[in-house]
């Protein structure tokens, strides 16, 4: 439908479609759409749409935004609405460019009266958009999350309860972008991952997208120097979005199982602790037996940076989801409409969404704060806890110690690296005071007995574990030591951090205990 060229014709006017001169047209084909911009501004052509339904929508087109003469220049721009009163522009030409095949997320404006159109927004009389091969692809596959997992997680970070309210999100109310990149059985690609990573980059700021929670894991194959999903996350931090990754659940298999990209040393890893249910009585938490440990593999770098409550999550799963389907018993009955749509899940995965769901109440409160920012506070105001930091990290996640958190980091807050000293059974860290630019953040304010770790120098005669009953035969720091499994890793997969869905304890009517822990869910 045009609009304000005062031609009804489609191939007379200001907006118009013909053979004006092919060499115009993109790639030398005519005829095509010409917006000529002598026209004047609010001239407009628009087309609705229905994706009422649809999952996904893309535009594509090839277009040439040309000079005709040496007069004045105007300006094109191309918008979409799911109304037709709200206007996103998606892209403005303003000075000559050609492109092909150029494309468009609709996604965000899906509805049964999507609108897209090119509107002239200043006059010129030298200058008009010539388009060809418009095309619209949408996908109207399965739009839930067979598996579950995402669902649960996205729970977790800002699910409003329901109507019973039994089981709201820590952000409740949250938006949430789903970037679907693992399969109906919680597998995937590293590719995959890379293009949803890459989506997110292009199309972040525009969706207001301030969080990216991954709660999956691939193999650790090469230094977070040159591994790409690292070098994808960490240009996700650049841009100022926070990113939160699992730390995995490998636990059992011991140290060195931090999986990629939780081996990164901007990005917020988050292992899981085991909450025993007495409240403020945290004596008898600890962390989960599945939850990965640090080192990183290759690196070194001390991870997790904290943990939070990963075990027995109860959160929203599809009703048609096949995690669902395969474990029924973690299905809770909440009475009336509510059983069904709650499953029971453990693992890392549910605490990296606690830990996304507080830097979202973090920005609520403070939207200038940049990722860095949010890292530091939320290590300094973690509950510290004992035993090993590479476990353990920096403590338990407290997030209203993080919402009342002061500090600032204007750098990077990196997570240190550790080394061994020499031959010596003796672990060094360090020094986050000079990595992050204020003693506000020494190792003694953010590790439960940190203050042992460094002197003030980067790689300190202050000592972790002075009798080195971790790696008192160092086997675990050959680059080349992998653990037994190591089929897990192989062909570049990523799987969902929801494999191990319980290992907490059960007591039996009989009062006798049982130990429930699932294998993998591929």
């Amino acid at each position: 439908m045009e609009a304000g060229d005062g031609n009804g014709s489609p191939t007379s006017g200001s907006i118009r479609t013909d053979n004006f001169s092919a060499s115009f047209c993109p790639a030398g084909q005519w005829p095509c759409l010409i917006v000529d911009s002598a026209g004047g501004a609010g001239d407009s052509i628009t087309r609705s749409l229905n994706l009422a339904g649809s999952f996904a929508a893309v535009l594509s087109m090839d277009y040439n935004f040309a000079m005709l003469n040496n007069s004045s220049q105007g300006e094109v721009v191309l918008e979409a609405s799911a109304d037709g009163s709200s206007w996103s522009v998606l892209d403005r030409f303003a000075t000559a460019r050609q492109a092909s095949d150029v494309r468009y997320d609709l996604t965000r404006f899906r509805s049964a009266n999507t609108q897209i159109r090119l509107r002239v927004t200043k006059s010129g009389s030298a200058s008009a958009l010539f388009v060809d091969n418009l095309e619209i692809t949408v996908e109207r596959g399965e739009a839930d999350d067979l598996l579950g997992h995402g669902t649960h997680i996205a729970g977790i970070i800002g699910g409003n309860g329901g109507s019973t309210g039994l089981y709201p999100g820590v952000a409740r109310g949250a938006r949430i972008h789903d970037i679907r990149v693992l399969d109906g059985r919680g597998r995937g690609s590293s590719a995959d991952l890379l293009a949803g990573l890459d989506w997110i980059l292009s199309n972040g700021a525009a969706n207001n997208i301030k969080v990216v929670n991954l709660s999956l894991g691939s193999g650790v194959f090469e230094s977070n120097t040159t591994d790409p999903l690292v070098l994808a996350v960490e240009r996700l931090w650049d841009a100022g979005i926070v990113v939160v990754a699992s730390a995995g659940n490998l636990g059992q298999r011991g140290n060195m199982t931090i999986t990629s990209p939780g081996n990164a040393r901007k990005v917020i890893t988050v292992g899981s602790l085991t909450d025993s249910g007495t409240g403020t009585n945290y004596a008898d938490d600890y962390v989960s037996s599945y939850s990965s440990r640090g080192p990183t593999m290759l690196d070194h770098v001390l991870k997790p940076d904290l943990v939070a409550p990963g075990n027995r999550w109860v959160a929203t799963v599809g009703t048609n989801s096949n995690m669902r389907s395969f474990m029924p018993e973690r299905v809770p009955n909440c009475g009336g409409s509510c059983t069904g749509k709650y499953l029971e899940l453990s693992g890392t995965s549910m605490s990296a969404a606690m830990v996304s769901g507080t830097a979202l109440l973090m920005l609520t409160k403070d939207p200038t704060l940049n990722p860095a920012t949010i890292k530091a506070r939320l290590m300094r105001s973690a509950r510290k806890i004992g035993g090993d930091p590479t476990a353990t990290g920096a403590g338990v996640l407290n997030a209203q110690a993080a919402l009342n958190q002061s500090g600032w980091v204007s750098g990077q807050a990196l997570s240190p690296k550790m080394a061994r000293k020499g031959d010596a059974s003796v672990m060094m860290v360090e020094d986050t005071a000079k990595l992050w630019g204020s003693n506000y953040w020494a190792s003694g304010y953010l590790w439960s007995n940190g203050y042992l770790w460094s002197n003030g120098y980067l790689w300190s005669d202050g000592y972790l574990w002075s009798d080195g009953y971790l790696w008192s035969d160092g086997y675990l720091w050959s680059d080349g030591y992998l653990w037994s499994d190591g089929y897990l890793w192989s062909d570049g997969y990523l799987w969902s951090d929801g494999y191990l869905w319980s290992d907490a304890t059960r007591s039996n009517s009989d009062g006798s205990s049982q130990a429930n822990v699932f294998s993998r869910g591929d």
